[in-house]
């Protein structure tokens, strides 16, 4: 069953550069997500704190609670408003950690994981990169845009590994449960999936460039043409069939062609996702 993540959601790991306890308990309001506010800390990071040994060591720690918080609340305010630069630079590492895993969403959606998994499984390492980078062509950009910020801010943080002793391996620990995990999702799989989350992270961390270069963060945008109005609905459909679906059947897939054009007069449909790369609309 969906639950938060609460205190009681303890685990601690102890190794050069990382000591973690996940004793921060979670807001019931999160600070929303914005992309110029993420690239704020993580230039803050990168001017201060990649060769620090400890960055993260204050993730977790709820003698810093008071203090992370306090970063947290700035985040609703206009940008110039915002100042960072006197902050203590673990105390921004922590705070990064917390921002984004306190969304109710993962920046690597959960849709994503199956496939992941299966990537991960492939016999080679080069079969397993394949794999994954062809999975995040997929990613909303709206989720892009924020991931691929914080994959640079790690490549530049393992560029200083021989000095900070932060591997792809660390980091994919540190970050693994925080991108692909949320305020709100399935406990127990997250239990039974954090070693994968920091297998891929890691993945994502070593080949950052690759990434970056299939994230859909740089496609053009099309612009929007205005919405139909129900005018131009009564033209279209003007002597249109009505024809009526049974429940799960599927109207229309995709890659299948298709020539109609269809509107609900009555009921509802639902998209299904049988692989990332293909969907259908069923009647429910």
């Amino acid at each position: 069953s969906s639950r938060s993540i609460s205190s009681s959601l303890k685990h601690s790991r102890e190794s050069k550069g990382l000591a973690m306890t996940g004793d921060i308990p979670f807001q019931n309001e999160s600070v929303p997500l914005r992309v110029d506010v993420l690239n704020l800390i993580c230039t803050q990071i990168e001017s201060r704190g990649l060769e620090m040994e400890d960055l993260f060591s204050y993730h977790g720690n709820r003698h810093f609670n008071v203090q992370v918080r306090g970063i947290l609340s700035q985040f609703s305010n206009d940008l110039p408003s915002i100042d960072l630069a006197t902050e203590d630079c673990k105390a921004l590492a922590a705070t990064l950690l917390l921002y984004i895993q306190e969304q109710p969403y993962s920046l690597i959606p959960h849709e994503f994981h199956e496939p992941l998994r299966y990537s991960s499984e492939q016999p080679t390492k080069k079969k397993q990169q394949k794999a994954v980078f062809k999975i995040m062509k997929y990613v909303q950009p709206e989720l892009a845009s924020p991931l691929a910020r914080i994959l640079k801010l790690l490549k530049k943080i393992l560029l200083h590994s021989n000095v900070n002793h932060l591997t792809s391996t660390k980091l994919g620990e540190i970050f693994g449960p925080v991108l692909f995990g949320a305020k709100v999702f399935d406990y127990e799989q997250y239990l039974k999936n954090r070693s994968l989350f920091a297998k891929i992270t890691g993945i994502f961390v070593e080949h950052c460039d690759d990434i970056l270069k299939v994230l859909p963060t740089n496609k053009r945008v099309l612009k929007v043409p205005p919405l139909l109005q129900e005018n131009d609905w009564e033209i279209i459909f003007t002597d249109a069939p009505s024809q009526s679906f049974q429940t799960n059947e599927i109207i229309f897939s995709e890659g299948a062609p298709n020539y109609n054009i269809y509107r609900i007069q009555s009921g509802s449909v639902r998209m299904m996702r049988q692989q990332v790369e293909l969907g259908a609309i069923l009647k429910t």
